[in-house]
């Protein structure tokens, strides 16, 4: 592989690669015995089809395209270990010549941290929080709300067919001992009030922690490369198709009973996509100065943990990209510890 980085625009590194065709064997091999998992073709086994075979099957072009993903990923991550480039996204790559028999070659847009001088972050915090803080309180009409959502969830249904209300339990000792480990009412009042308050806290510290962002970003000037901002928009649109789907309804239907087509709600999201990224790099930059970084087992913890929620490591790693989700992982615990900083 032949790899020239250089800087580009925008705070990005521009990586230009050229693979050649012996390097690119091992891709191809992989490419077809991949597609070769889905082919039924007599006198094979299943993923033992000969590379010829599988090129005649599903074509050449497919298993060129197939093989040019997994040079890109290698080869993009090799060149960002080996050239010590630091990506504070995911790159825009561009295949420039795939043509069987001649050197594979791409280009990727690499963003990288931007040119910025810092703020006193920590003055502006301080100034922030005292300014912005509200203590919270827990009233008795929202402990009252919550009892009564608890009541109607422990209604017992009504006959099929009948059109009385369901029987609500009494709100008393017996109903809270029902619920849990509590002596009585009271015992259970104090508990939802424990919750409600932790939560109502919670809530706080999430609002000024962004509003000191927004005072730090007032404060410092950097590029932000667009298609990084194109990217933040797709995982809001993939946020979203996940909310509908627990609504039970479809991304289009959504849309469609809001009246506005995808690209107008698409549109809609660009500045909140922009501060996203804004505050991402802001808090990296912090990290950086203050030296800040999550321990790998941190991380290692946290990474087998949300893999242990699939049934294999072959399914995990079917779905999910286990090198990106440790990068994912450590970003939030290294965002936790610099949001802890400024809040001292």
């Amino acid at each position: 592989m032949d790899v020239e980085v250089k800087q580009g625009q925008d705070s990005c590194k521009e990586a230009l690669f050229s693979i050649t065709p012996s390097e690119m064997e091992k891709y191809l091999d992989e490419a077809s015995r991949k597609l070769s998992q889905n082919m039924n073709i007599k006198g094979f086994r299943e993923g033992k089809i000969p590379r010829k075979i599988v090129e005649k099957s599903a074509g050449t072009e497919a298993v060129w395209n197939e093989a040019a993903r997994y040079a890109m990923e290698d080869n993009y991550w090799k060149a960002v270990k080996n050239e010590q480039i630091e990506p504070i996204g995911m790159p825009k790559i561009e295949v420039l010549k795939i043509t069987p028999g001649n050197d594979f070659e791409f280009k990727a847009l690499i963003p990288v941290m931007p040119d910025m001088e810092l703020p006193d972050y920590r003055a502006i915090a301080k100034k922030t929080k005292q300014k912005e803080y509200k203590s919270v309180v827990v009233e008795e009409k929202e402990i009252q709300q919550s009892l009564e959502w608890l009541q109607r969830s422990r209604a017992e249904a009504p006959k099929k067919d009948a059109k009385e209300e369901p029987d609500l339990p009494e709100i008393n000792d017996e109903f809270a001992r029902g619920l849990g480990d509590f002596k009585d009412l009271s015992a259970l009042k104090e508990s939802l009030k424990e919750r409600l308050l932790k939560e109502k806290e919670n809530h706080e510290r999430q609002r000024v922690r962004l509003r000191i962002l927004e005072e730090i970003i007032k404060s410092v000037k950097f590029d932000v490369p667009d298609f990084l901002v194109e990217q933040e928009i797709d995982r809001m649109q993939s946020e979203l198709e996940q909310q509908v789907e627990s609504m039970d309804m479809t991304l289009e239907d959504y849309i469609k009973k809001a009246g506005k087509s995808l690209q107008d709600v698409r549109d809609g999201w660009k500045e909140k996509a922009r501060e996203r990224i804004e505050s991402g790099i802001i808090l990296r930059a912090i990290a950086k100065k203050e030296d800040i970084k999550p321990e790998d087992d941190e991380i290692e913890k946290e990474a087998n943990k949300y893999l242990g929620q699939f049934k294999d490591a072959k399914e995990a790693v079917s779905k999910i990209d286990p090198q990106q989700l440790r990068a994912h992982i450590g970003g939030i615990m290294r965002n936790e510890k610099v949001f802890e900083l400024l809040e001292q």
